[in-house]
């Protein structure tokens, strides 16, 4: 497999991810970071802020995942996005030399 990288969209690089294998490995990787990191109590508790707002019984799992969806995202701590990107771009250089 080889990559362009000034060729490359956000679809191909999920294709090229997910066929190598490394998409798995990757998404393991940040599963676990965000796991060991304060992140996960800062989403519980905004999921638990969502659920009080409007009470247990006037929402469903879709309503607080959209509800916390966007701040889950903008929470995630630098030091983890970096990673993942460093991840990434390792993976993009790596195909890009490959003939």
């Amino acid at each position: 497999m080889s990559i362009n990288p000034q060729m490359l969209s956000k679809e191909s690089l999920y294709r090229e991810l997910k066929s190598s294998g490394k998409l798995n490995e990757i998404t393991k990787n940040l599963t676990e970071k965000l796991l060991a990191s304060k992140w996960k109590d800062q989403v519980a508790k905004k999921c638990d802020e969502s659920i009080d707002r409007v009470g247990v019984e006037n929402t469903t799992a879709e309503k607080v995942a959209e509800d916390v969806t966007s701040f889950a995202r903008e929470n995630v701590p630098a030091e983890i996005k970096q990673h993942l990107m460093l991840q990434i771009k390792a993976f993009i250089e790596e195909n890009s030399k490959q003939t």
